[in-house]
């Protein structure tokens, strides 16, 4: 299982026994449980966003060494593959991040947690949404400009 797996695995447990612990003396409070889902919403994004950088730079490294061989047609090809393997990055991690946060909103209404908990989580989805989209597109022009266009 990777990290990431183990990450979401243990968010998930703990969402999912939220409701239970909300009885027991100890139990995570829905302030906790609303910085543990922000915090996680963050991890994400961070993670999403360095594999799109990593991408990006095997992309471009992979362009400019088919240009320099003069293999223009091959070079094109690689970035429209290397496009649509960053927009799918981005589309599943942003579903992914969306997935999560329902389950906060979940946890945090069956606890019937205080209203600015549930903006604080919306934001930093938000935020997050907009930041791989900003990511997103500064990766594929890169790569557009690359290929010299």
């Amino acid at each position: 299982m990777t990290r990431r797996g183990i990450m979401v695995g243990g968010l998930l447990v703990t969402l999912a026994a939220a409701p239970a612990m909300a009885q027991r003396p100890g139990s995570p409070t829905p302030q906790a449980i609303a910085r543990r889902c922000v915090a996680n919403i963050h991890g994400a994004v961070h993670r999403t966003n360095e594999r799109i950088d990593m991408q990006t730079r095997r992309c471009v490294h992979k362009i400019e060494e088919l240009q320099a061989n003069g293999d223009d047609k091959a070079a094109g090809e690689a970035a429209a593959a290397c496009m649509e393997s960053i927009n799918r990055m981005a589309e599943n991690s942003s579903n992914r991040i969306a997935a999560m946060v329902q389950r906060c909103l979940t946890v945090l209404t069956e606890l019937e947690a205080p209203e600015e908990l549930f903006g604080r989580v919306q934001q930093a989805a938000d935020r997050g949404a907009a930041a791989i989209e900003t990511h997103r597109a500064g990766a594929v022009q890169r790569i557009a400009d690359a290929l010299g266009g």
